[in-house]
């Protein structure tokens, strides 16, 4: 889910991964890729894409949620637009057209 304004940081959004799929990457690198830093469970690929206090948080239960979220929203203005910078540092790590780049090269290279 993505935060609305009212919770606490206006003008600013940040991703919240639902514990329920924990270890779902996929939504995580969709909202890294656009800056926006994530907070996620400490499960499956979560860990290879956030880092935790530098482009979100991770957490393993209900209270690190929480404390996750409060994190965010007592984070200075500061903080918080470098945590977006560092989001958006590693989209290459997980880029769509560098998959679908490597996936090729994979499959022609098994053809010839």
């Amino acid at each position: 889910m993505v935060c609305p304004s009212s919770w606490g940081r206006p003008n600013y959004r940040y991703f919240i991964g639902d514990p329920c799929i924990s270890g779902r990457s996929d939504q995580a690198k969709q909202y890294l890729s656009c800056g926006v830093p994530v907070l996620a469970s400490d499960a499956g690929e979560n860990n290879r894409f956030v880092t935790d206090n530098f482009n979100g948080f991770l957490c393993n239960d209900v209270d690190g949620y929480v404390r996750g979220v409060n994190r965010f929203i007592e984070m200075d203005d500061v903080n918080f637009a470098q945590f977006c910078s560092n989001a958006m540092s590693l989209t290459a790590e997980f880029s769509i057209p560098d998959y679908c780049r490597l996936l090729i090269e994979q499959c022609e290279s098994r053809h010839q």
